[in-house]
This record gives structure tokens, C-alpha cells and sequence, in this order.
């Protein structure tokens, strides 16, 4: 796995946040753009020296493959617990890109640390259940902080609950 930054801010008496951030990308970003400028010269090439169509295809969807596994890719997660109110969950892409959901304390029913299987890894993240609603709401599933920093989250938000 790959390594993980994870820090513990204290915005407040009430209000802590949990980040998970990776220390490297699965490909900097200046691999990505040596090779989009390669691919770029090899349709070129093709239209020049009249590369069959289908050829200067199967180039494009391998740029647009590079790209979007690029910009798709977790870089960072986040815990957001705010005391009385309730619980932010946060992830950032590597195309800037943010997906917030929140968690009112009413609603929640409880918190437990998921173990699952991720290829030949045994994994761990923070799940919340909620009233009314059939799926986990899980945290820390893209970056891996460990099973000691989800402990902590979890200690903070049992005892925050009481």
C-alpha cells in the first residue's frame, strides 16, 4: 500500500477533523503529461505518413484511459466531527474535485471500524449506519490511515456521542 499522511487538526473544542492524504500519486504528473505528449505526436505521425482511422482511435481512448485513471484517483479523505451537530465525510480527487456528504448526529445510529478483503490486503475503514437509509456510509475506503488512526476517530466520536 501506498504511504499515507494522517494528521489530526483540533478546529475547536467541539469541532475535529481526521485527514488521510497520500504522499504520492500512482503517476506524477509529469509521466501523465510525457505520455499524452507522446500519444499527441503519435496521431500526428499517423495523419501525416495516413495511419489507418481506426489506429489513430485506439490512440485517443488510451490517452482518455491515462487521463481519467489520472483525475479519478483518491488523494485524499477526511472525518469532519462536529459535536451536537454531526459528521462530514470528504473525499478529494486528483482532478481537484470534491465529494462532501454529511451525517446529522440524530441520524446516526452508530459507528463501527469495517474489516474487509481488497485483493490480497486486508483492509480496514470507519462505517456509520444511519436510520432509514440501507448502506454504510464508510470513510477511509480509497486512503488507507490504518487501523490505529481509525481507532482514534473512533474513540473521539464515541465519546462525543454520550
Amino acid at each position: 500500500m501506498r504511504q499515507v499522511d494522517f494528521s489530526v487538526l483540533q478546529l475547536s473544542d467541539t469541532v475535529s477533523e481526521f485527514r488521510a492524504k497520500r504522499s504520492s500519486a500512482p503517476i506524477t504528473d509529469k509521466i501523465l503529461l510525457f505520455s499524452v505528449i507522446a500519444i499527441l505526436l503519435l496521431l500526428v505521425a499517423g495523419v501525416v505518413y495516413e495511419a489507418p482511422v481506426y489506429m489513430q482511435v485506439i490512440v485517443s481512448l488510451i490517452i482518455g484511459i491515462v487521463v481519467f485513471s489520472h483525475l479519478s484517483y483518491v488523494v485524499e479523505e477526511s472525518v469532519l466531527i462536529i459535536r451536537d451537530f454531526g459528521v462530514q465525510l470528504r473525499l478529494k480527487y486528483a482532478s481537484g474535485q470534491e465529494y462532501t456528504k454529511f451525517l446529522y448526529r440524530d441520524k446516526i445510529s452508530s459507528i463501527f471500524i469495517h474489516e474487509y478483503i481488497k485483493g490480497s490486503a486486508v483492509c480496514y475503514s470507519l462505517a456509520f449506519t444511519t436510520y432509514g437509509e440501507d448502506r454504510l456510509n464508510m470513510c477511509f475506503t480509497e486512503v488507507y490511515p490504518g487501523l490505529q488512526a481509525l481507532v482514534k476517530v473512533y474513540n473521539i466520536f464515541s465519546h462525543e456521542k454520550k
